[in-house]
């Protein structure tokens, strides 16, 4: 039973903490894509 109950959540946790890295990578992304379009547009 104990294998049974601790593998859903172990593999729900990972799967939370994939989601998280994944939503910060691509925040972080974001941010650095407009902070350098915004540095373009100031140049121009």
């Amino acid at each position: 039973m104990k294998v049974k109950v601790t593998y859903p959540k172990a593999f729900g946790i990972s799967l939370i903490i994939g989601a998280v890295f994944i939503l910060s990578v691509s925040f972080l992304i974001g941010i650095s894509l407009n902070t350098l379009t915004g540095g373009v547009l100031l140049v121009i």
